[in-house]
């Protein structure tokens, strides 16, 4: 039961009752809500606090069972909090890491078709290229190249 809103540790801490809480909040008086509201942080505060005691690797449940979280993953998941120009500054960087690895899966295959050249003297590349191609996709592309 969680939302966008909710982390992972929020997940730890909060209990349905502090949800149910923290729902009805709107709906009730201030004087109520400001008594409720402390109320629900120091359940939270005593929840923690009984996570850590139960376990020092208690957090290690937080990072969805994943031994090495990478920074792509790390900015991935803190990009749904962020406002709208901090989400653009991480989707950049996300962009400029795919293009990065798109040009080192293309460094790779130009080895491996280099290497392949070198071996077989015969090899094409433009052969092994629509050798991965359906028909519909090989018309295709001769119609394209013809047109060029």
């Amino acid at each position: 039961m969680s939302d966008e809103s909710t982390t992972s540790f929020d997940t730890l801490i909060q209990n349905n009752q502090l949800r149910i809480i923290k729902a009805a909040l709107p709906y009730i008086s201030l004087s109520d809500q400001k008594l409720l509201s402390v109320y629900v942080k120091v359940l939270e505060l005593r929840n923690t606090i009984s996570l850590f005691q139960r376990d020092e690797d208690s957090l290690s449940a937080c990072s969805l069972q994943k031994e090495d979280g990478s920074f792509l993953e790390l900015l991935q998941d803190i990009r749904k909090y962020c406002p709208p120009d901090k989400q653009e500054a991480i989707d950049q960087i996300l962009n400029f890491a795919n293009m990065y690895q798109m040009y080192q899966t293309y460094q790779a295959l130009s080895k491996d078709m280099e290497r392949e050249r070198s071996e077989n003297p015969d090899f094409d590349t433009m052969d092994q290229l629509k050798s991965m191609l359906s028909p519909e996709q090989k018309n295709i592309f001769e119609t394209y190249l013809s047109s060029m």
